[in-house]
């Protein structure tokens, strides 16, 4: 109560019923309130059918947004009157880790091309650590060729698919091969 997560889709779990017989819980879940209206979207979640003394939810809560939450059990007799409410707050969280932090190519002959697609070599990888999505941009200061500037097909970047589900958002990110600039180019959004 009167915490603050970083989890969006968080476990709740409650004291169970002392009643005889088969019980089920009703869990509700109300926004009271969002520093971002128009990026809010989860205003009420009501669970019914529950089991356990637990839930972990599956629907993703708003960040920088403040909950209310309460349970009650249904038995053969009909529903209790709902537990005391709780609250909670979840905070955005921006933390990306770089688990591939260099890549070397070694000897490439001239005339010849290689590229991380195969991971040989192993491409840079990007984690997000947090619960929003980040926004990375690309540039670089100077080329890796001494007869090739930038902003040339002989180096170039993009984004490549990511198991992780929401990772990063597909359609607005470089999934295709762009050049690399002196300027920044959002590869990730």
């Amino acid at each position: 109560n009167n915490g603050a997560i970083t989890n969006r889709t968080p476990m709740f779990n409650w004291t169970a019923s002392a009643s005889a017989g088969s019980i089920e819980y009703e869990l509700l879940i109300e926004r009271a309130s969002c520093q971002s209206l128009n990026s809010c979207t989860t205003d009420l979640i009501n669970i019914t059918g529950i089991k356990d003394a637990n839930y972990t939810l599956t629907t993703l809560l708003d960040v920088d947004a403040v909950y209310n939450w309460t349970v009650r059990a249904n038995s053969t007799s009909g529903y209790g009157p709902y537990a005391e409410k709780f609250n909670f707050t979840v905070s955005s969280l921006l933390s990306i880790t770089l688990p591939t932090s260099s890549i070397s190519f070694g000897a490439v002959d001239l005339g010849n091309n290689d590229n991380t697609t195969d991971n040989s070599p192993l491409p840079l990888t990007i984690e997000n650590n947090g619960n929003i999505p980040i926004n990375a941009t690309i540039y670089a200061n100077q080329s890796l060729w001494e007869s090739e500037n930038l902003n040339t097909s002989f180096f170039q970047f993009k984004a490549g698919n990511s198991s992780e589900a929401n990772s990063f958002n597909w359609e607005i990110s470089a999934t295709d091969w762009l050049n690399v600039t002196s300027y920044p180019i959002i590869a990730l959004k």
